[in-house]
Parts: structure tokens; C-alpha cells; sequence
């Protein structure tokens, strides 16, 4: 699923639009802000207080902050990295509370079981 010529904007604006459509196809909520930090490439922002999530990319004061590449997300949220195994690696950072980001994961996971 990875495309070597995508460049890191790109590739955030491809985890904006997953984000987006596994809220919109599975509901539910996080219950609480995070942000994933890009660097240079820019950021998302889930606010998963809001019913239903809100999904977009200003950098907004968050419970937890994940600082990672975008490709490094983008092959996390396509199950091609454990993000154990990407943190234990220094992949990523986090900051804030670090369960908020594992709330994430049965959303996605629901969401390609629609997809397959």
C-alpha cells in the first residue's frame, strides 16, 4: 500500500481522508483530542470529544500529541506496523496521555473489515 513517490504532505492529506472515512463508516468516538505531529509535513487532529469526531488538519491543544513521519502512520493504519513495535523502535513519540492513541485502534480495525 506504500507509494515511494508520495511526498509527506501528500501522504498526510491520504491519513486525513482514512481518518475521516472510518469515523464517518464506523461512528463511535475516542473521547478525548489528539494530534498527530508531521513536522514540517503538517499535522492531523481527531476531537474525539465531539459526537461525531471531528477530523482535520490545525494543530489544536490535544490530550496526547503523537510525533511520527507520515509514512510510518500511514503503514500503521494499513497494519503494516505494530505501533508497539514503532515505538519501542523510536518511530514515534508520545506526550499527553498515551491510551488516548490505542483508542484508535478498533476504529480502524473495524473499518477495514468493511473495507475487505
Amino acid at each position: 500500500m506504500m507509494d515511494d513517490e508520495v511526498s509527506g504532505k501528500e501522504r498526510v492529506a491520504q491519513i486525513l481522508g482514512f481518518l475521516e472515512a472510518a469515523f464517518a463508516a464506523e461512528g463511535g468516538t475516542i473521547g478525548a483530542r489528539l494530534k498527530f505531529d508531521y513536522g514540517a509535513d503538517g499535522c492531523v487532529f481527531i476531537d474525539g470529544t465531539a459526537t461525531p469526531p471531528k477530523v482535520h488538519s490545525r494543530s489544536e491543544a490535544a490530550d496526547c500529541t503523537v510525533v511520527l513521519s507520515p509514512d510510518d502512520h500511514w503503514r500503521m493504519l494499513n497494519m503494516e506496523l505494530d505501533q508497539t513495535q514503532a515505538f519501542r523502535q523510536g518511530k514515534l513519540k508520545i506526550s499527553g496521555d498515551p491510551l488516548v492513541p490505542l483508542r484508535l485502534g478498533p476504529v480502524v480495525a473495524r473499518y477495514h473489515g468493511r473495507r475487505a
